[in-house]
């Protein structure tokens, strides 16, 4: 969740009630968005298969939210 550098929650009064979640890459010495996952609702499980392909088979999924890590443990 993003948050202020004192702790606040920035959610709320200036950002919308969205899952704010990046998939990154380090390429060439800087890091790139490789896939976006932020949205409001639950995926299907097809959607979620689909966004799983999608990422690099050595995408460490270990440094993902405990709700995409879960998504992706069922939807295989």
């Amino acid at each position: 969740m993003p948050v202020f550098k004192d702790g606040s929650e920035v959610i709320g009064k200036y950002l919308p009630d969205v899952g704010y979640m990046h998939c990154l890459k380090r390429e060439k010495g800087k890091w790139k968005v490789i896939l976006g996952l932020s949205r409001t609702d639950v995926p299907s499980d097809e959607e979620v298969r689909e966004i799983r392909r999608s990422l690099p088979s050595d995408y460490p999924l270990s440094v993902l939210s405990d709700f995409w890590r879960d998504l992706f443990r069922k939807a295989k």
